[in-house]
């Protein structure tokens, strides 16, 4: 009797213990077991053996609901941070905008502490900048409200920095400018393409060459740095040269265009005074007097007006096709 007794007291030990044991297992379990299959209706639960218990708790119980076949997952967006960039310069652009003052920061991180869209600030720091500087502008932000202020010793990524942004918008204006004033070329990528057709009013190019024929200058202002200058800005303007060509009828022998400017003082814009040439075309004559007067000119050595006369003769290009 007292062995039975004893047998009974160990098998209800063994029970509690299997009963501890599978809490302890299903405590813990990852928060994500919603996300597994629920077991088909009426299937037997997976049998446990002594041997291996925790085989009795890896299907999800009863109580939790499993994920229909098909059902789309939610997708969370990703947490935005409130950014503060430190130029080298000690700018301060935040979420963006260029403050214009150190005091405005401490304003504008308040109001998107109010509006409760950002989990944190990123602070960006040029390392030029003192480390000290930093730590001042990261207990700002921290007093304005934000419990998650994170320092970068570093310029902003490329893609993230608003000087980025606002150094790429003016180096594409100064190039505009240069397009403009016919010191270089546009881009022409989309024409050059193959299949790309021209439009109607786009005569073909015919195949011209361009030298520099002629420049005269007065005999102060007729210095080698100065003409070595000269030339390398009427030369710089070939290629709309070459377009302004297209509007000539066809000629086999070379014809000349020639110009008399007069650069101010201060430089700059130039302005005809003459032009000389036997091609005929007004829209020839036209398109090169505009391509003249958008040029800007260095001041001359001179420091007064000077009058440059340059000319650029256009050369057709023969094609010689030999018989067979």
């Amino acid at each position: 009797m007292a062995a039975r007794a004893g047998e009974r007291r160990s098998a209800r030990g063994h029970q509690a213990s299997g009963r501890l044991a599978r809490q302890l297992v299903l405590a813990a379990l990852p928060l994500s077991l919603s996300a597994l299959p629920a077991a088909p209706a009426g299937a037997a639960p997976p049998a446990a053996t002594d041997g291996n218990a925790s085989a009795a708790v890896t299907a999800p119980p009863a109580s939790v609901p499993g994920r229909a076949p098909g059902r789309a997952l939610v997708r969370v967006p990703l947490p935005s941070y409130f950014t503060v960039e430190l130029s080298a310069e000690g700018v301060l652009v935040a979420d963006g905008v260029r403050l214009a003052a150190r005091g405005e920061l401490e304003r504008a991180a308040r109001e998107a502490v109010s509006k409760g869209e950002f989990a944190g600030a990123v602070l960006f720091g040029d390392g030029a900048r003192p480390a000290s500087e930093l730590a001042e502008i990261a207990a700002l932000l921290e007093r304005a409200g934000f419990a998650s202020v994170r320092q970068v010793g570093r310029s902003a990524p490329l893609e993230l920095s608003a000087f980025a942004r606002a150094e790429k918008a003016r180096a594409e204006k100064a190039r505009q400018r240069l397009v403009a004033a016919g010191v270089i070329e546009g881009d022409a990528a989309a024409a050059a393409k193959p299949g790309a057709a021209l439009a109607p009013s786009s005569p073909p190019q015919r195949a011209v060459e361009l030298q520099s024929m002629g420049l005269h200058l007065s005999a102060e202002a007729n210095r080698e740095p100065y003409r070595r200058q000269l030339l390398k800005v009427f030369e710089r303007n070939f290629g709309a040269f070459r377009r302004c060509h297209a509007d000539v009828p066809e000629h086999a022998e070379n014809a000349s265009f020639g110009v008399d400017l007069l650069i101010p003082a201060a430089g700059g814009r130039a302005k005809v005074r003459e032009t000389r040439t036997r091609l005929a075309g007004d829209g020839f004559k036209t398109c090169m007097l505009r391509t003249f007067q958008s040029i800007r000119f260095e001041p001359p050595p001179t420091a007064r007006p000077e009058i440059v006369s340059y000319s650029v003769v256009f050369k057709p290009v023969r094609s010689e096709a030999k018989l067979p």
